[in-house]
């Protein structure tokens, strides 16, 4: 009862930072992030831009795609901080100021090469 409270209550800060829910799962009382699809993460963060809020809280991830999403988060010159330790290490995106959204051609060569 109290592991599920303790995840409910890391749910709802996560849903207040911005964090949405169709690129996560419940798993054994983790978040995960599902298959890593960085196009699905580009377009995420392009609607990341165009509403209010100033953080974004990733579900967690493996490293891999930790370094993936903090490069892509570079390209939309959005910082990027990384919290938790071990399986519960997420990636936190912040507006500087100066985001926008890069062009097709500079997305569509970086998401190839991280395929």
């Amino acid at each position: 009862a109290k592991r599920e409270m303790r995840a409910e209550l890391k749910a709802a800060k996560k849903q207040k930072h911005g964090a949405t829910a169709d690129n996560t799962r419940q798993a054994t009382g983790a978040k995960v992030l599902l298959a890593m699809d960085l196009r699905k993460v580009a377009s995420t963060l392009e609607e990341f831009l165009g509403r209010d809020g100033d953080i974004w809280a990733l579900p967690p991830m493996k490293d891999c795609d930790l370094l993936a999403v903090r490069r892509l988060g570079r390209l939309f010159s959005l910082r990027s901080t990384v919290q938790g330790s071990g399986r519960r290490r997420f990636v936190l995106l912040h507006r500087t100021g100066k985001e926008a959204v890069p062009d097709f051609a500079t997305l569509d060569a970086f998401i190839r090469q991280n395929d």
